[in-house]
Formats: structure tokens, C-alpha cells, sequence
């Protein structure tokens, strides 16, 4: 959608560590979902296609992460936190960047709200495996944390 001019947007951010349209394709519906549940319609999608959560370095997490700073987006949706980085040390320092850049909050399609990093509401969302079955995930042989 377009952005109306001085407006902030709601950014829907979806990734896939392999190329994977069909995944992609229901992070987006899951997205678009949620935009008719809560009446939103100025948004964009950022999508990384091919591209792990292993690293934070990554374009369109770029490009969120630059219009985040330039005051375009009000509020970050992802389907789970393990999209933005399945490192809990990573995932937090880009929620508090965002935070930073006064985006109002980071949340999931399914409504746990990620914004409150203080309270460490991230520990248990990370030790369990995410919700893409497909991908190829890394656990921490001594105790067993999703990495």
C-alpha cells in the first residue's frame, strides 16, 4: 500500500532462510489477516526470501531497520520473533533499536507483544522450536536453547 504523506506505517516483515514462495506466500496471509482483524491500512511488506535468521544482516531487515530510523513506521508485525533473528541476544538488540527509533511496539500475528524486552518475555518463545517446520534449525548442546 502506499504511504500517506506524514503517515507512519505498520511494517509486516516475513522471512524464509531458503527460497520458499509458499512460505512467504502465508506469512503474507497471516499478515494480511491481521491488517482486516485490527482495520489497518497503510502498511508495507518486507520480505526476506532466501535469507536465514541466523544473521541480522539482511536487505529488506535493512531496509526496515533504515525507515524505522527515519520515523516511517509505527509499529513492527512479524508471524513469530524467530523471523527477525533466531538468536535471543540478536532479536533483542533489534527490538531495542527499534524501540530506540520510536516505533510503538513489535508484536505477531497471533498478539504476544514483543516490545517489553526488559521483562525477558523472549527467554521462553525461544526455547521452542518456531513455528516453520521446513526450515533447519540449531540447538545449543548444553542446554538445549533454539540458537
Amino acid at each position: 500500500m502506499k504511504n500517506q504523506i506524514n503517515e507512519k506505517i505498520v511494517a509486516f516483515y516475513c522471512q524464509s532462510a531458503v527460497k520458499n514462495d509458499e512460505s512467504i506466500k502465508e506469512q503474507k496471509k497471516k499478515h494480511l489477516d491481521y491488517a482486516n482483524k485490527n482495520n489497518i491500512k497503510n502498511y508495507k511488506f518486507y520480505i526476506d526470501n532466501g535469507f536465514s535468521s541466523k544473521t541480522i544482516d539482511r536487505p529488506d531487515l535493512n531496509r526496515l531497520m533504515a525507515d524505522s530510523k527515519e520515523a516511517k513506521i509505527s509499529c513492527v508485525v512479524v508471524t513469530e520473533i524467530g523471523k527477525v533473528s533466531r538468536d535471543f541476544t540478536q532479536a533483542e538488540g533489534v527490538i531495542k533499536q527499534l524501540m530506540d527509533y520510536g516505533v510503538d511496539g513489535i508484536t505477531s500475528t497471533s498478539g504476544e507483544d514483543y516490545s517489553d524486552i526488559g521483562n525477558h518475555t523472549l527467554k521462553g518463545v525461544f526455547n521452542s522450536p518456531p513455528v516453520d517446520t521446513e526450515a533447519e534449525y540449531d540447538y545449543c548442546e548444553c542446554c538445549g536453547q533454539l540458537l
